[in-house]
C-alpha cells in the first residue's frame, strides 16, 4: 500500500492471470529497510521480518481456502475468513516468532479502543482493531493452553479443520463458524466465548 510520501504497508495480492499462477508474497521492504536521516543508508533488512511473517499467514490462509474451494467445487463451497479473524490470525504469527507486544501497549494506552468504542467484529483497517484482533488470537491460544496443558498453537489449525468440512458462503457465515469451532474447541458457547473474552480485557 503507498501513499504519496512513503509506502505504508505492505499486501497480498491474487495470483497474476499472465505469472505462474504461483502463490506469491510481494512486499516493498524499503520503508523498513532504509530508515537512516537521509533515507538512503541501509540499515537492516531484519525491520521487515514480521511483516513478512505477518503477509505470510495471510497468504497460506488464503491459498488454504482456494484449496478447499478446489476440492469441493467452487459451484458448491466458497470458503472466506473475516478480515478481522485473518488479521488476528496474522498478528498471532508475529508473536509466534516474535513476541511482539506492541498491539497490547497500544491498547492500554488507547482511551477508545479500551473504554469500547472499537468493535472486534467490524473491521475498519485501524490500529484499535489489529489490537483487538491481537488480542483475542491471544486469548484463545492462552485459553487453548490451559485446557490442553501445551502452548496453545494448535488451536489455530484445530478450528479453522472444522470449517473445512462444512458450507462457508460468505465472509460473514465463515467467520461464526470459525468462532463456532474456537468455542467448541475451548468447550464453551459461542456468545460465552466472546463475553469472556471481553471480561479478560478488564
Amino acid at each position: 500500500m503507498f501513499t504519496l510520501e512513503a509506502c505504508i504497508a505492505s499486501y497480498l495480492i491474487d495470483y497474476i492471470k499472465s505469472g505462474n499462477n504461483m502463490d506469491c508474497l510481494h512486499i516493498d521492504s524499503w520503508q523498513a529497510m532504509y530508515r537512516s536521516a537521509d533515507k538512503l543508508s541501509l540499515t537492516n533488512v531484519s525491520f521487515s521480518y514480521e511483516t513478512m511473517v505477518h503477509e505470510l499467514q495471510h497468504m497460506i490462509l488464503w491459498s488454504n481456502c482456494r484449496r478447499i474451494e478446489e476440492d469441493n467445487g467452487k459451484d458448491l463451497v466458497s470458503v472466506t475468513v473475516p478480515s478481522w479473524l485473518n488479521e488476528g490470525f496474522s498478528e498471532a504469527a508475529i508473536h509466534m516468532f516474535y513476541n511482539n507486544d506492541s498491539r497490547v501497549n497500544y491498547y492500554n494506552t488507547d482511551l477508545t479502543t479500551r473504554g469500547g468504542k472499537t468493535s472486534l467484529i467490524n473491521w475498519e483497517g485501524k490500529l484499535s482493531n489489529y489490537s483487538l484482533s491481537y488480542l483475542f488470537s491471544q486469548y484463545i491460544r492462552t485459553q487453548y493452553a490451559q485446557k490442553t496443558g501445551g502452548d496453545g498453537w494448535n488451536i489455530y489449525k484445530n478450528a479453522f479443520s472444522r470449517v473445512n468440512r462444512s458450507k462457508s458462503d460468505a465472509s460473514t457465515e465463515a467467520g461464526a463458524e470459525l468462532l463456532d469451532s474456537i468455542a467448541l474447541e475451548l468447550g464453551v458457547p459461542t456468545p460465552t466465548l466472546i463475553e469472556n473474552f471481553y471480561i479478560a480485557l478488564f
